[in-house]
């Protein structure tokens, strides 16, 4: 996953142990996207627990007003 794809990431994209995403790379050149699933364990929940926003915002880790420019 791309820093890109970190960024872009959303709180709906989230479930419970697992996220799902299309790579902003691919997502203009390919016909049909390939959706990527990711499964969570302890480790991955910490870093969200740590540096993820408030779920009131709409991304993972970052502000809306950053990613503006995507």
């Amino acid at each position: 996953m791309n820093l890109k794809d970190v960024a872009l990431l959303k709180w709906d994209d989230l479930q419970e142990d697992r996220f799902k995403f299309k790579r902003s790379k691919t997502r203009r050149t390919s016909k049909k996207p390939r959706i990527i699933e990711v499964f969570l364990d302890a480790y991955h929940v910490d870093i969200i627990d740590r540096y993820g926003t408030n779920k009131r915002s709409q991304y993972v880790f970052l502000s809306s007003t950053l990613l503006q420019h995507h």
